[in-house]
């Protein structure tokens, strides 16, 4: 094999890593986005509980009773307190994202 002949293959198998690479990406991007949809349905479900007749209210009706509850001394220690809490336990847990990541690479590849 010629030296050109070579240098389309490589130029053939960087272009088939960035497609894949790309897939990868998207398929990251719509998980995040799904993970993001079903955090935001199960919030305002909860949110809801706490209503009578939670169909009754507007956005506008319930963005007010959102803002006058988050507005209380009572709330914000309980936000706090669940924050000292989270970054505890984010200083706890090694970041093992890219440790998964890696693992799944080389299982592809099997």
């Amino acid at each position: 094999m010629n030296l050109e002949n070579k240098i389309e293959a490589q130029r053939k198998r960087m272009e088939q890593e960035k497609n894949k690479l790309d897939m990868l990406m998207k398929k990251a991007k719509m998980e995040q986005r799904k993970a993001d949809n079903h955090r935001k349905i199960v919030v305002g479900a909860n949110f809801e509980t706490f209503l009578n007749e939670p169909r009754r209210y507007s956005e506008e009706q319930t963005r007010r009773i959102m803002q006058v509850a988050f507005a209380t001394r009572e709330v914000k220690n309980c936000m706090e307190q669940i924050e000292r809490e989270l970054a505890r336990t984010e200083e706890k847990m090694p970041d093992t994202a890219i440790n998964e990541e890696a693992d799944e690479g080389e299982n592809e590849e099997e």
